[in-house]
């Protein structure tokens, strides 16, 4: 793998922070393996390429996305993913600096459904509250969030 380095000229800090955050996001996408049956995954395999329904707004990224468990989980737990999700500006950088709301299924391609949302500790582990509507969920700057989400197809 080769190491890229960007260059932001600006006309000021705010703005360079804004679009070096910007491009951060679009370079980094978490991908995750989600174990199907047979009958589920040609559904979603024929309604492919489905894009995401929308996205994040801008000052919020994805950060990571990974299957609970993936050697211990039980085949009855299989639709279990964690996510992550941040806001990337930290106060005072601009105008994508405020808070921001995320909805979670627009992250979802056409034929997945989210069924339950329980936000976790940030490290993935201990007790987690659940959330009664995964799209009205906002983060503060620089907050980041973690969810156990159960996806069915």
């Amino acid at each position: 793998m080769t190491q890229l380095n960007w260059l932001f000229p600006g006309s000021s800090a705010a703005k360079v922070a804004e679009q070096q955050r910007l491009q951060q996001n679009r370079v980094a996408a978490p991908l995750a393996y989600l174990e199907l049956s047979p009958a589920d995954a040609a559904a979603l395999i024929a309604a492919q390429p489905a894009p995401p329904t929308g996205a994040l707004p801008p000052n919020l990224h994805l950060q990571s996305l990974d299957r609970v468990g993936l050697e211990y989980t039980p085949s009855n737990e299989a639709g279990k993913v964690l996510l992550r999700v941040r806001h990337v500006f930290q106060e005072g950088e601009g105008p994508l600096a405020a808070p921001a709301r995320a909805d979670l299924t627009t992250l979802l391609p056409q034929g997945l459904k989210i069924t339950n949302v329980v936000e976790l500790p940030l490290n993935g582990v201990g007790e987690g509250t659940p959330v009664p509507d995964a799209t009205k969920l906002s983060l503060i700057p620089l907050q980041t969030r973690t969810f156990e989400v159960e996806l069915t197809s």
